[in-house]
């Protein structure tokens, strides 16, 4: 007689895997909806600051100092002077008879012509400085102009400081933070760990940089 092995029923085992997959799923689709809205808060964030930092390093104002140079110029003046020749000879008694000749001209430096001419403007030196209020108050109205048309001032975000600050005479910065709120993981998450373990927020810094340039 042959008989059948006996097969143990797995039947069971599925459902638990099943939902202890279904829970780690979901928890892992709600952190990457929560990590998403952080990315775009940050990208909103920097794009606010540097439209502020832009428009504040356009607040500024070209500088040069000029002087004034006398220049001189000199030209060289000649003349002729006359150069005598002479034609010797000997005579009977052995003496050097010598009759000078017609002379010829011969051009010769004499001295240097001096001529000053007008005063010719030169820069010695040339900046471009920002005006520290003006930039400052620029920047900040188009940080928050940029911010009231993205998710910066939607529900669960709060900007905490917008700090707009001259780094050089002509380079300006602006930092700003902004706390987003995590919409979902938190609420799930505190179903297995402890709330205060759970963070419920994040803070997003960025900063821009903006450099004046000569108009």
């Amino acid at each position: 007689m042959v008989k059948n092995p006996k097969v143990s029923s797995e039947k069971g085992a599925v459902l638990p895997f099943f939902a202890l997959t279904s829970v780690v799923m979901l928890l892992i689709i709600l952190l990457i909806v929560d990590i998403g809205n952080v990315r775009i808060v940050q990208s909103d964030t920097y794009k606010a600051a540097d439209a502020g930092a832009l428009a504040g390093a356009a607040q500024s104002d070209y500088h040069e100092q000029v002087d004034f140079e006398e220049k001189t110029t000199r030209e060289p003046v000649y003349k002729d002077v006359p150069v005598y020749n002479y034609d010797c000879e000997y005579n009977e008694q052995d003496e050097e008879i010598c009759t000078r000749v017609s002379p010829y001209t011969e051009r010769v430096f004499d001295h240097w012509d001096y001529t000053v001419h007008e005063p010719e403007e030169s820069v010695v030196q040339e900046w471009v400085e920002i005006r520290e209020d003006d930039a400052k108050d620029t920047a900040n109205e188009l940080f928050w102009e940029n911010a009231n048309q993205s998710t910066l001032t939607a529900d669960g975000k709060e900007v905490t400081d917008v700090d707009p600050h001259l780094t050089d005479q002509d380079k300006i910065a602006v930092w700003a933070d902004v706390n987003v709120d995590y919409m979902y993981f938190p609420s799930f998450a505190e179903g297995f760990y402890n709330a205060d373990d759970v963070p419920n927020s994040v803070n997003v810094h960025k900063r821009a940089h903006g450099q004046a340039v000569e108009w």
